[in-house]
């Protein structure tokens, strides 16, 4: 016997009304459930709640997704890819039972089946709710939970203003195409006819984007599929050539951003990934087999470094050479115009870069630098700097440490005297100007200095932050010249 208590009726009936708690205030009452003499939160069996899991989870659970999207890729390879994408953004709640949910159709005709059916999904927005029961019974093939999927994807792409009814086939005569593709019996043609029928908005240019397949699939997928490119494709750098802006009017609106991705950024991603989720051999393979112009791959991985749990640290460290890495970074920074900071007040021209004034035209008082200072944004470049020391302090690599503060490419690469000359070099036309000039220069050097080893505060041993410290101190201070 199943019998359902609210916790409101209980209090009523011990006398308490739920309104003497607050009356407005009042937000709903736990239930529990009698089964067989046994009570249970009616949160833990009640089938009306949702068991969520992100899209690309469903696409593992359910491999024939694989097997689709293939078949598909043959005559579509550009829409096999942003199903995939679409699938995979989806979250879908497994649960029980669901309402049907038919609109009625107008004017139009309708074709008549004689299918009984069962409801076994429902979408809302970025949502799918799925009856479990059904979607994974043994009656359900694998082929057919992957058309289920792609069923709920495909309403992202068959427009909402049609007639409920029409809708309904519309949609019904989308995923029997996609099913015939998997079987491999439609050309190109004939489906792109078919989903051109089914108003199925989205671009059909695979053919015109044939010539840069491999950089249009590499840019636009997901975190997993540049992860798996990247590991699969010499020289890397041929995953981010080709000019993307002309090939934006060709894709659907919503990637023709995405498609403008520096190649820095997407070769960054592909790396991160590895980095945060790849075996010890792939790991080894992304930083020491791989290459790039764009990206430094080992530089990428010192930076990562903070993010990592300590069981992935030593999968990372172990194909890392930190002392020569720490080398090169500090000489990149030191040669290239890089951005450290988030609005350049450490590159060139660095007062302008920060406040958006021209030296020239300066007429108002200068803001003060120091209240921004905070605010930075440091560059891959910056935090790998950061991690490779802090690793090297954890292992009491205090040689290796104090050589790379003391070389001159350390204060170069934070462009502390770089930065300093920039604001020294402003002549406003008031004397009070160039007495702000002064000041703001006065506490950007210190504040460089401050932030030059109290980064180290929140990772270190007080012991080790403060050797370190007076490390930096040592060797930089003696480089700050205040000019009067």
């Amino acid at each position: 016997m199943v019998r359902v208590l609210g916790s409101f009726l209980l209090i009523t009936c011990m006398g308490i009304s739920p309104n003497a708690f607050g009356g407005a205030g009042a937000r709903g009452g736990g239930e529990v459930v009698d089964i067989n003499g046994e009570y249970f939160p009616r949160d833990i069996v009640e089938q009306a709640r949702c068991d969520w899991v992100p899209g690309s989870d469903m696409i593992k659970a359910v491999p024939e997704t694989k097997k689709l999207f293939q078949g598909i890729a043959k005559v579509d390879w550009y829409f096999a890819l942003e199903l995939e994408r679409e699938m995979s953004f989806l979250n879908f709640c497994l649960t029980g039972p669901l309402h049907p949910i038919f609109g009625h159709s107008r004017n139009v005709p309708q074709i008549f089946s004689s299918f009984t059916s069962e409801f076994v999904g429902l979408r809302h927005n970025t949502r799918v709710l799925l009856d479990g029961g059904i979607f994974y019974s043994p009656k359900m093939s694998g082929d057919s939970r992957a058309l289920i999927l792609a069923h709920e994807t495909m309403h992202t792409y068959i427009t909402m203003d049609m007639d409920p009814g029409e809708r309904r086939i519309a949609m019904f005569t989308a995923v029997d195409t996609l099913a015939r593709a998997r079987a491999g019996t439609l050309t190109s043609d004939q489906f792109h006819y078919k989903m051109r029928q089914s108003n199925v908005d989205f671009p059909q240019t695979a053919a015109q984007l044939e010539p840069y397949k491999l950089q249009v699939s590499f840019v636009l997928g997901n975190t997993e599929q540049k992860a798996r490119m990247l590991l699969e494709t010499r020289p890397v750098d041929r995953l981010v050539r080709g000019h993307y802006s002309k090939l934006a009017p060709l894709l659907a609106e919503w990637d023709q951003d995405t498609i403008k991705m520096i190649p820095e950024a997407a070769l960054t991603e592909a790396y991160q990934a590895v980095i945060s989720v790849g075996t010890s051999d792939e790991i080894q393979m992304a930083l020491n087999q791989t290459s790039s112009r764009y990206v430094s791959p080992q530089t990428i991985a010192l930076a990562e470094l903070s993010k990592l749990s300590t069981d992935q640290k030593p999968r990372v460290l172990g194909s890392i050479q930190l002392p020569q890495v720490i080398v090169g970074v500090l000489n990149h920074m030191a040669e290239a115009d890089v951005q450290i900071c988030k609005l350049n007040i450490c590159a060139n021209s660095a007062f302008q870069d920060w406040t958006g004034v021209e030296h020239s035209s300066l007429d108002l008082p200068v803001v003060s630098i120091a209240e921004r200072f905070d605010d930075r944004e440091f560059s891959i470049d910056w935090r790998a700097l950061t991690n490779g020391l802090v690793e090297l302090i954890r292992k009491s690599d205090w040689n290796n440490v104090e050589d790379l503060i003391k070389r001159p490419l350390f204060s170069a690469a934070i462009k502390l005297s770089h930065a300093s000359q920039s604001l020294s070099s402003i002549n406003p036309p008031m004397p009070r100007e160039k007495q702000y000039v002064q000041e703001d220069m006065e506490h950007f050097q210190q504040a460089t200095l401050e932030h030059a080893f109290n980064v180290f505060d929140a990772v270190l041993e007080p012991d080790e932050s403060a050797h370190v410290s007076r490390l930096i101190r040592e060797a930089l201070e003696p480089k700050v010249e205040v000019q009067k």
